[in-house]
């Protein structure tokens, strides 16, 4: 990544939390500083909407943030709409959901 005169980083990526029906793009974004405050006066809002904001200068961990954030919600939705149809919602080991519908083995 080239750096400016200052030995910063011109270009960065952001990260955010998906909404319902994101895809990457719209999670993980290359921008640079002017860019992004422009974003921030055009609506975006690391405090709000579009929670949980991280700064990359990695665009591969970037990339690998999004994808895990965007599987994790898709995860979160499918286990409250089981719930929703009758399902009881718990975590596995690792703090995924897990629907267990009412008599069925656990």
């Amino acid at each position: 990544m080239p750096q400016n005169r200052r030995g910063g980083h011109e270009r960065f990526w952001v990260c955010h939390d998906p909404g319902p029906n994101s895809v990457i793009e719209d999670v993980c974004f290359e921008t640079d500083l002017r860019t992004l405050a422009a974003q921030v006066r055009g609506g975006f809002d690391p405090e709000g909407r579009h929670t949980n904001a991280l700064i990359y200068t990695d665009p591969v961990a970037a990339r690998a943030d999004a994808e895990a954030r965007i599987f994790a919600r898709r995860a979160y939705d499918a286990a409250l709409r089981a719930a929703r149809e009758g399902g009881v919602v718990k975590l596995d080991d690792g703090g995924c959901p897990v629907v267990v519908h009412p008599g069925s083995e656990e």
